[in-house]
């Protein structure tokens, strides 16, 4: 279980991609990195998204290259 001030952090920040239109199938919060890595679909396709976590400002999204590599 994570702390009540990470849980708090995450679900902010999972609203904030939400608000993007992204579909959240999964994220990676790594302890003493700045950033979350959330796993996202959006019209089909599927995204790698970094968002700071302390702002919740997306930093980077790119296809996933597990399942796009061919685009």
């Amino acid at each position: 279980m994570h702390p009540l001030a990470v849980q708090a952090d995450q679900s902010r920040c999972t609203k904030a991609i939400q608000s993007l239109g992204y579909f959240i199938t999964d994220i990676d919060s790594d302890w003493g990195r700045p950033y979350d890595k959330f796993e996202g679909v959006k019209k089909g396709r599927e995204y790698d998204i970094w968002v700071n976590k302390s702002t919740c400002k997306v930093e980077k999204i790119i296809l996933d290259p597990d399942r796009h590599w061919y685009d």
